[in-house]
């Protein structure tokens, strides 16, 4: 769908397979890239922050598609939606995802993704939903990201949620990602949630 100032690409649902094609970043008025549910392989194309209208970008559910989060996607200025859920990426999330200011929303849920969730995500005051569950995080929930609960009670943004692996793998051990303002907690062994506050 396009206008004379945006253009949206919704091409979920289907059975497209490959990789995102590299000719996508060329599209400098695309706002929305919606790829979600389809046989998608491969990589987040390395440019893809040349597209700097892009507000959402989702690839939700493809499965086997692979890689890291690129540099490049941390200078989309304009960025509120970012969906990798459900794929197998994998790689650390950078200090440099603070730099996406207008961020929303953040599911990046049942990857391969490790390391420490980073303070720097703290930044992001719009954000209210944040899905990091069945991934290898460990350490603690950054305190500054938890700080985002107090903004939101002058807002208008909906209720926070807030979702990650919690939840003790069994009933002796630590939780593998210490979380005091989550909403929800998960076991990355057996992949069961509950509601926690």
């Amino acid at each position: 769908h396009a206008n004379s100032s945006k253009v949206h690409l919704g091409a979920a649902w289907n059975f497209f397979s490959g990789s995102i094609p590299t000719e996508v970043t060329k599209l400098q008025k695309l706002t929305k890239l919606f790829l979600e549910e389809n046989d998608l392989t491969g990589k987040i194309p390395e440019a893809i922050g040349r597209i700097k209208s892009l507000e959402s970008f989702s690839v939700w559910q493809n499965r086997d598609m692979t890689g890291t989060i690129p540099d490049s996607l941390y200078d989309l200025a304009s960025l509120d939606h970012l969906n990798l859920a459900e794929n197998n990426f994998h790689g650390i999330l950078s200090s440099r995802i603070g730099k996406l200011s207008k961020l929303e929303i953040l599911s990046i849920h049942n990857n391969q993704f490790s390391g420490t969730i980073p303070s720097e995500l703290g930044l992001c005051d719009r954000l209210y939903f944040i899905q990091v569950d069945r991934n290898n995080f460990d350490g603690s929930f950054p305190e500054e990201v938890c700080q985002l609960q107090e903004l939101t009670i002058f807002t208008e943004v909906p209720s926070i949620h807030f979702k990650a692996d919690c939840l003790p793998i069994n009933e002796t051990s630590l939780p593998l990602l210490q979380c005091d303002c989550c909403n929800t907690c998960c076991d990355t062994t057996t992949g069961q949630c509950k509601n926690v506050n």
